[in-house]
């Protein structure tokens, strides 16, 4: 094509190339080809085609409006579409992550047993776990002084307490004397076999039991237990040669377990003449009893509530019984039946026990010997207050003489466990007519003799019912996959029939990237098509 203008010599007009839009950028003419070559490949077409089908004919809302719609309302289905698939995709997220973090709840329930509910095991203790007698009879050599007494029954206290109120000298002190005493008299003297034979025995404690109105022998159905409160009994009605004390017991005062206890204020240590002020601190200041109610398998039953009797007293204990049933930690839960391997035990798994030896290995690797409080099952050497005192003061684990007990981690909650929660009321001094049929029991229990020694302790249920707690999992496999199910319905209005659609437009797909045959029979197939819209 020429053209001429009056200025200018006549020239050949060359047409101007048509740039890619980014001008500055040249083509790659590989890459170009290479795409070319991919959109015109058989397996994109085919998967295409599978595409389209599925969009078609699927039951998922949006694909169908997305392929019927155009222009501007293609673009609003499809953004609903994406809107609603990415709330659906986080609410699954949410589901599933709510399930994997093992939620768990509480059921709580009431249990009613009109025979009765079993009665607990009760661990009975006297405050004055050293009888002087026993004491007297020690000191005929001459060699058990006031020094030594001291100096053992600072066995019986907290550690704090021996921390903060014993002097160095002292222990020093009450250690040559034990090393005296052992050397002369007893070489295979141990304070818990001292603690044990200090104590009462049974028939001189524990004078008079009865259970719903019916006498029996307190000693049938007790044994001697080695608690930190010194020598103490536990009775458990079951253990019983009187087959009638195994029975069911029903609720209120008149069927309950009565027992009258003997304090012996005549075998009482006098605090400065008998044994120093620092020791047994914690129950200088009482007379009388203390005692729990806890099921059979309790290792320590002074490790939560107890209760307290005086001399001349009656004390009406009633009981409002819990039983809690909680998950194992195999199965969301952090509860265990069983012992860990390191602190294998013959008796019945219980958190209390495991917490126990565990504190006693960990002084027994620290120091060599365990403190009596912790170790009073005689596994390991039980120290002196001196030995315990210098391993606190000398060790790097127990900076300024601070004692921190190990936690225990490894000693997981009882998976069942019974709780007796205990309401006390006191009815002040015995009647005239109970001192007096009391009196005629005995000719040494004289009135006044009651009056400052007895005890008479009430246990008994407040109903025939307790409390059910039970540890259950807030929620299962099959509630997420539903919850999963109605969210996926709610957003994307899917079935589980669409699943199935979904599946097969899937396995389609990889059938034209694997299959050649698959391949050419979709290309006839459109052919075939295009052909009769032709047509």
């Amino acid at each position: 094509m020429s053209s001429c203008t009056l200025v200018s010599n006549c020239t050949d007009v060359v047409p101007r190339k048509t740039f890619w839009p980014f001008l500055k950028i040249k083509r790659n003419r590989k890459y170009v080809k290479r795409v070319r070559s991919i959109t015109k490949s058989q397996s994109l077409k085919g998967s295409k085609y599978e595409t389209r089908r599925f969009f078609a004919s699927t039951s998922v809302m949006g694909p169908g409006h997305i392929i019927r719609s155009k222009g501007k309302l293609k673009m609003f289905w499809i953004s609903i579409f994406i809107l609603c698939t990415s709330f659906f995709i986080v609410q699954s997220c949410l589901l599933m992550a709510i399930y994997l973090s093992k939620p768990t709840v509480s059921k709580i329930s009431i249990v009613s047993k009109e025979e009765g509910l079993i009665f607990p095991s009760i661990t009975f203790c006297n405050f004055n776990p050293i009888r002087y007698s026993y004491v007297d009879r020690l000191n005929k050599t001459g060699l058990f002084s006031t020094k030594l007494l001291d100096y053992i029954s600072m066995s019986l206290i907290e550690i704090p307490d021996l921390m903060n109120l014993a002097d160095y000298k002292d222990l020093m002190d009450g250690q040559r004397e034990l090393e005296k005493y052992a050397n002369y008299i007893n070489e295979t003297f141990s304070i818990n076999d001292f603690i044990f034979d200090a104590g009462f025995e049974c028939g001189e404690m524990l004078r008079i039991c009865s259970l719903g109105g019916q006498e029996f022998n307190c000693c049938s159905a007790a044994k001697p237990v080695l608690t930190k409160n010194g020598k103490c009994y536990e009775i458990n009605l079951n253990s019983s040669h009187n087959e009638q004390l195994h029975n069911p017991v029903r609720p209120g005062i008149d069927n309950g377990l009565m027992i009258i206890a003997d304090y012996h204020s005549e075998e009482q240590l006098f605090v400065d003449t008998d044994i120093a002020e620092e020791s047994l601190f914690g129950d200088i200041f009482q007379k009388g009893f203390r005692y729990s109610m806890h099921e059979k398998k309790e290792g320590n039953p002074f490790a939560s509530e107890d209760s307290t009797a005086s001399p001349g007293t009656r004390v009406f204990t009633a009981l409002d019984v819990e039983f809690n049933k909680l998950l194992e930690n195999n199965d969301w839960g952090n509860c265990t039946n069983n012992w860990p391997l390191e602190y294998e035990d013959k008796r019945e798994y219980s958190s209390k026990n495991c917490k126990t030896v565990c504190r006693a290995k960990y002084f027994n690797d620290s120091c060599g010997c365990a403190p009596y409080a912790y170790n009073i099952d005689g596994k390991y050497v039980v120290c002196t207050p001196f030995q315990l005192y210098n391993c606190i003061k000398k060790d790097k684990k127990f900076p300024n003489k601070n004692v921190v007990l190990p936690s225990c981690e490894e000693c997981g909650s009882d998976c069942e466990s019974w709780i007796y929660s205990a309401y006390n009321s006191y009815g002040g001094d015995f009647p005239t007519e109970a001192l007096y049929k009391l009196a005629g029991r005995n000719k040494s229990w004289t009135p006044d003799f009651i009056k400052n020694n007895f005890v008479a302790v009430n246990i008994f249920l407040k109903d025939n019912s307790y409390t059910y707690y039970e540890q259950l999992k807030a929620t299962t496999l099959s509630e997420v996959l539903s919850n999963i199910g109605g969210s996926m319905g709610l957003f994307l209005g899917m079935n589980i029939f669409s699943v199935g659609e979904i599946y097969i437009y899937l396995l389609r797909i990889c059938w034209v990237c694997v299959s050649k045959r698959r391949r050419k029979e979709i290309i006839k197939k459109r052919n075939r098509s295009s052909s009769q819209i032709t047509v």
